[in-house]
């Protein structure tokens, strides 16, 4: 398992996969790619690389059977050629996808031999899925862009047709500076002063609180 956490961090970089870990016929599957030998599924790599430039984010790796293990991930793809053809203004599609992968190894030799992909953002994940077609494609015609404003840092976890699940990075929503204000020991010592002051000087506080301190006695007023 550490051996496959280690090889996927070089998925798309100039290093590559470790082909020797990968057996003959290696079987891989996604909703709308099939190989069933190992050149074939190198050059899915390679195409990948060279057209949409992606980008391989590992969440997750676990063992999920004697001879499997699951993977989890974020796929960020950018369209290369709109860029090349100057369209990127108008038209720079950006792909993405979060799932899972799980690689099964054969036991007699232990290398990979069975690579199945599912994706978050579809329920039909069998090949050939025209669910899966469908959302490629939508991505890959939207003309809209994002604007460059300054935003939060976040990690795509999960996406899905419906949500998106987002880890974002700790960041300052609002900051203000208060000048001049005066400390705790100041504010104390102030009112410890003002409460020993001159009778006169309070004398509207003091008569205010002997006012509505006072109770009035009903037979001296005449009252019965």
């Amino acid at each position: 398992m550490e051996f496959l956490k280690e090889d996927l961090t070089h998925l798309f970089d100039d290093q590559g996969v470790d082909e020797s870990q990968y057996d003959d016929v290696v079987t891989f599957l996604d909703p709308i790619t099939k190989y069933n030998n190992v050149q074939g599924y190198m050059f899915n790599i390679r195409m990948l690389k060279s057209v949409f430039s992606p980008v391989f984010e590992l969440h997750d790796i676990k063992q999920t059977g004697e001879y499997d293990i699951t993977t989890r991930w974020t796929m960020t793809m950018k369209f290369m050629p709109a860029k090349a053809l100057g369209l990127s203004r108008w038209w720079n599609p950006v792909i993405t996808f979060t799932g899972t992968s799980t690689y099964g190894f054969n036991p007699n030799n232990g290398r990979i031999n069975r690579h199945i992909d599912t994706w978050d953002s579809i329920q039909n994940q069998k090949f050939f899925s025209f669910e899966a077609f469908g959302d490629f494609w939508k991505q890959m015609l939207q003309t809209y862009t994002t604007p460059a404003l300054e935003t939060p840092q976040y990690t795509l976890l999960r996406r899905t047709s419906r949500f998106q699940v987002r880890r974002y990075e700790p960041f300052l929503v609002a900051e203000t500076h208060l000048d001049n204000l005066p400390s705790m020991s100041t504010t104390a010592t102030s009112s410890s002063s003002s409460s020993g002051s001159d009778p006169q000087e309070n004398g509207t506080y003091q008569s205010s609180s002997s006012s509505s301190s006072n109770t009035i006695n009903p037979a001296s007023a005449g009252m019965r």
